[in-house]
């Protein structure tokens, strides 16, 4: 039983985009292969993600083991589905005085 569902929305573990789930493992490929008996319906082993690059379509099979759920709210926000955790502050100590130069 794949993951995932058609339609959902993903990423990759590593990042990038937003992806829509087009194909899920065990779906029907539409493709066909001759064996001894007779033609058999070949299955898809593996997620078909479909996203845009600008104003591009793209689309690419990925392993479940590569992905992971997108928040969809965050991922249409354009914010990211990962909780970033303030850190130091990596400016000047308040009241200490200094070059103010832009980083």
């Amino acid at each position: 039983m794949p993951l995932f569902e058609r339609g959902g929305l993903v990423r990759l573990r590593s990042g990038g985009p937003a992806m829509t789930i087009d194909k899920c493992p065990g779906d029907d490929s539409g493709y066909f292969k001759l064996t001894w008996k007779g033609f058999e319906q070949l299955r898809w082993h593996s997620y078909r993600c479909v996203w845009f690059d600008a104003n591009e379509l793209k689309s690419e099979d990925f392993g479940e083991h590569l992905l992971v759920a997108a928040d969809s709210v965050a991922e249409r926000q354009g914010t990211s589905a990962i909780p970033v955790m303030p850190g130091p502050s990596l400016g000047r100590p308040e009241g200490e005085k200094g070059d103010n130069i832009p980083l």
